[in-house]
């Protein structure tokens, strides 16, 4: 029964998520709280910022894959576009009712909701996946930059947050805005 639950992608993804919680809850955990601290031995250096990397990394990671599987699929889209638009050039179109030739269909994009959430995705999570790869350069040189600047990073920090933010209420705000359903249900 479990085996069967992890052939579905999306519990795949959420398993990920938990996992990845835990590793940073845990990881906080021995170095905020002093007796765990005391107990593991853990400091900012030897617990907090291989996890801070692995999630930059993931961060990034994340970003280039849905960037490269929406191209690669907008792509292909569009190629299978050009072969079923060579096949309905030569066939005739009749329309049932009169027994006359029609005008072909005309081209609508399918993937234009797909397009509408991934373009959110490309802009609010720009920010972040731009302070994951700062963080990443700029730790490799500099271990102890965001301490030194701590007051700037936070105010960075919390913009790139603030898209995030901007980004989960953008989503379902968009969705409703153009799901035909719920716009029927507007003009009524």
């Amino acid at each position: 029964m479990i085996v069967e639950g992890l052939n579905n992608p999306s519990t795949l993804s959420w398993l990920v998520f938990i996992c990845l919680t835990a590793y940073a809850l845990i990881s906080t955990a021995l170095v905020k709280i002093p007796s765990l601290s005391a107990w593991s031995g853990c400091k900012i250096e030897s617990c907090l910022r291989p996890m801070y990397r692995l999630r930059s990394y993931l961060t990034i990671a994340v970003y280039v894959i849905t960037m490269a599987v929406f191209t690669a699929t907008l792509i292909l889209v569009r190629k299978a576009d050009k072969v079923g638009g060579k096949w309905q050039r030569r066939s005739t179109y009749y329309d049932t009712h009169t027994g006359r030739q029609r005008e072909p269909p005309k081209f609508r994009f399918p993937l234009w909701k797909l397009t509408l959430n991934v373009s959110t995705f490309a802009i609010f999570n720009l920010f972040y996946v731009i302070w994951s790869v700062s963080t990443l350069a700029i730790g490799s040189r500099d271990r102890c930059f965001f301490q030194h600047n701590l007051t700037l990073m936070w105010t960075i920090l919390a913009m790139v947050r603030l898209s995030l933010l901007l980004r989960i209420a953008m989503d379902p705000l968009l969705a409703f805005l153009t799901d035909f359903q719920a716009s029927t249900l507007i003009d009524t």
